[in-house]
């Protein structure tokens, strides 16, 4: 898997095998203007812990914050979800 995180939240979480996962990383540091670092950080290894006990069986709900990106209509959207 593939994530990408700011210190503060999760901004990108998706499968490497992914076909567009190129455009997609392209289209994240458009509407963010971050940089794409290799590496990790607190929310990217609470991240880990929280996948790991999820494909255990032992995890139900995440509790890594998230930061949504979007028009106000699309995060309203994925609030709701």
């Amino acid at each position: 898997m593939l994530a990408m995180a700011s210190e503060d939240a999760l901004y990108y979480l998706d499968f490497c095998e992914r076909k567009n996962l190129e455009s997609q990383q392209a289209n994240f540091q458009k509407q963010t203007k971050a940089q794409i670092q290799p590496g990790t950080n607190k929310i990217l290894s609470k991240l880990q812990q929280e996948l790991s006990a999820y494909f255990e069986g032992s995890l139900e709900k995440f509790e890594t914050p998230l930061a949504l990106i979007g028009t106000e209509f699309q995060k309203q959207v994925l609030k709701s979800l």
